[in-house]
């Protein structure tokens, strides 16, 4: 199939990948594409989480066009992906949130997370998550890129456990 891995990380002999996958079921000219998360077992064998599948991947996000580009592990059974989405028009840099739910032996996506966790976009300003960091406070580092118009310029951004933005991040 037509997906693109774009990062990977390696933990208790799990494999966890990242990317996106064009949208096969989109009939429409559009071209559309959908962010992924994928978990494997030591021997490469498919681990499915809770959710939609798509080609043995977990679509993350059904927005116009999603992308997961980079992929943290945290303690306590978390994992944290930076990527975009595109919705009505505008382009976001995102965090993703899983958490392992021990009972069902499944990585589930947290909601309530991922719904805050954003850089929001405009008609004019597009954001990109490209790479995270965790601090010793877990509070997580998202950096990536910004373009209004012809200009390109890197952020720094800082979030909350909870993914509330830190808007005092970075000032004086």
């Amino acid at each position: 199939d037509d997906a693109r891995a774009k990062d990977i990380a390696v933990h208790d002999n799990k494999i966890f990948v990242t990317g996106y996958t064009n949208d096969k079921t989109n009939v429409t000219t559009d071209k559309k594409t959908l962010a992924f998360f994928l978990h494997l077992d030591a021997d490469g064998n498919p681990s499915l989480a809770n959710g939609e599948k798509v080609a043995n991947l977990d679509i993350i996000t059904k927005y116009d066009n999603s992308v997961a580009n980079a992929i943290i592990l945290g303690d306590d059974k978390i994992i944290y992906l930076a990527g975009e989405t595109t919705h009505k028009q505008k382009q976001n840099a995102v965090l993703f949130k899983y958490t392992y739910n021990t009972s069902t032996s499944e990585w589930q996506r947290d909601t309530d997370f991922s719904g805050k966790a954003r850089l929001e976009g405009s008609a004019t300003k597009k954001y990109s998550g490209e790479d995270l960091a965790l601090q010793s406070d877990k509070n997580i580092i998202l950096t990536g890129t910004s373009v209004d118009g012809e200009n390109k310029e890197m952020f720094v951004a800082r979030f909350s456990v909870d993914g509330t933005l830190e808007n005092q991040f970075g000032q004086d």
